[in-house]
């Protein structure tokens, strides 16, 4: 039981504790082959940002190492050339970026 309820806690806290932005329009996708991630900034602010992510010129980064990540970018690739509006959300870490949060979800919207 103890089990459960410290998994539900942990999910509670990611969900709260991640940035998400709704109804945006994805602006600018930067991707350079050196870094192996994606930057991205949308038309509005993140809201709940966490503490690392300070950087105001992207909003998320997004690693593209694995086939889900490229589905992602490619959803977000999409969404760019259709000005179609996105929900995105972080995954509470700056892991590519210093200063700017990883990108956990995608949903075109």
């Amino acid at each position: 039981m103890k089990k459960i309820f410290s998994f539900l806690l942990l999910t509670i806290s990611f969900e709260v504790f991640s940035s998400s932005i709704d109804d945006a329009i994805v602006n600018v996708v930067h991707i350079k082959q050196s870094n192996g991630y994606a930057l991205i900034k949308t038309d509005k602010t993140p809201e709940n940002q966490i503490s690392c992510a300070v950087n105001t010129s992207w909003d998320y980064s997004l690693p593209l190492t694995n086939e889900i990540q490229k589905m992602q970018l490619s959803a977000l690739l999409t969404a760019y050339a259709s000005k179609a509006k996105v929900k995105l959300s972080g995954l509470s870490a700056c892991n590519e970026h210093s200063d700017v949060e990883s990108l956990d979800m995608v949903r075109l919207q």
